[in-house]
This record gives structure tokens, C-alpha cells and sequence, in this order.
């Protein structure tokens, strides 16, 4: 069970990677929950996908996602971002 998981959370990271959104769509449930960590406008918990781009600009953290996998779709994801403060600070300045 452990191995099909993993395939299900390697595919998303797949999928993230190319910015597949169908495919992406494929694999998150139908009641998604996305933690996203912080003090700006951008944080919360969201049912949908979010993008990582604001203002015309993109930008880049480095992030670790944790997935729960329920049967083969993703029910929720918690998204874990190396300096929290200087994003929300990023974000508060666009």
C-alpha cells in the first residue's frame, strides 16, 4: 500500500513540475484541502489549486509538501515554505 502511495505522490510532483493542471486535477480529490503557511493574503487552507505567480511576476521558495493519499487521489496537502516571513514580506510588497 505504502509502494502505490508513493506512485500517487510521484506523479503529482511529476505533474507539478510540467504545470500539467489536467493532470494535477486527476490526481487531487474532489474536496482537496491545501494548507498554505503564513500571514499573508495568500495564506490559508484552500479547496483549490494555487499558482505561483502574483503580479505578473513569478517567483520561486523552496517548499516541501506533505500529501495524504487517500486510495489513489490526494485529499489534502500541507505545504511547508523555508522562510515564511520573508515570503509574506514579498507578497505584502506587490
Amino acid at each position: 500500500m505504502a509502494a502505490a502511495k508513493e506512485a500517487v505522490v510521484r506523479r503529482m510532483v511529476d505533474a507539478l513540475q510540467r504545470a500539467d493542471d489536467a493532470a494535477i486535477n486527476d490526481l487531487v480529490g474532489d474536496e482537496i484541502l491545501y494548507h498554505f503557511p503564513g500571514r499573508s493574503p495568500v495564506a490559508g487552507t484552500y479547496r483549490s489549486t494555487h499558482g505561483a505567480e502574483r503580479g505578473g511576476r513569478p517567483h520561486e521558495w523552496n517548499v516541501a509538501r506533505i500529501y495524504h493519499v487517500d486510495g489513489d487521489r490526494i485529499g489534502e496537502i500541507w505545504l511547508m515554505i523555508d522562510d515564511v516571513s520573508a515570503f509574506d514580506a514579498w507578497i505584502a510588497a506587490t
